[in-house]
């Protein structure tokens, strides 16, 4: 599911290449093995259709469609919901963070703190502030890095912790 839903499978390059039309079949609960979740990984002349239920038919012995499936349901239990996604952090909301002579060491810390990013999305952020000229970075002793705002002097950053 998702928009890396025609990488489903092992070697996925080869076989997206090959393939005109996948399905995609996984497991829809882990406590219980008889739900499974079909969706179209690609389809080149027709059109993709919607993640479908199925439940296991024990009397049959066949998978049909479970007509209590709600696909909007399962991507928000599933954590697919682009509602809940976290928003990047914004160089402006970086450069806020610049106290003038700040270790590179400290301003990850800090954006991964106030923002409950992972440490390369950290470092992602403080790239852009860069690129866009919101801040910059001047290199120390033994190549320790210090960031500043731009526009402003540079002042020794003071610890006080």
């Amino acid at each position: 599911m998702g928009w890396d839903k025609a990488s489903y499978g092992r070697n996925s390059k080869v076989l997206h290449s090959w393939t005109r039309a996948q399905i995609n079949l996984a497991p829809r609960s882990a406590d219980d093995s008889n739900l499974l979740i079909m969706s179209c990984g690609k389809n080149n002349n027709g059109r993709i259709f919607p993640e479908v239920g199925l439940r296991f038919d024990e009397e049959l012995g066949i998978y049909v469609k479970d007509e209590s499936f709600d696909p909007e349901e399962f991507r928000e239990e599933i954590g697919l919901d682009p509602s809940k996604k976290k928003r990047a952090v914004e160089p402006r909301e970086v450069a806020d963070l610049v106290e003038d002579g700040i270790p590179s060491s400290k301003l990850v810390k800090a954006i991964q703190i106030k923002f409950s990013v992972a440490q390369k999305t950290a470092y992602r952020a403080i790239e852009k502030a860069e690129t866009e000229g919101l801040i910059r970075k001047e290199c120390g002793r033994n190549w320790n890095a210090s960031y500043f705002k731009c526009g402003l002097k540079p002042m020794p950053y003071q610890d006080n912790d």
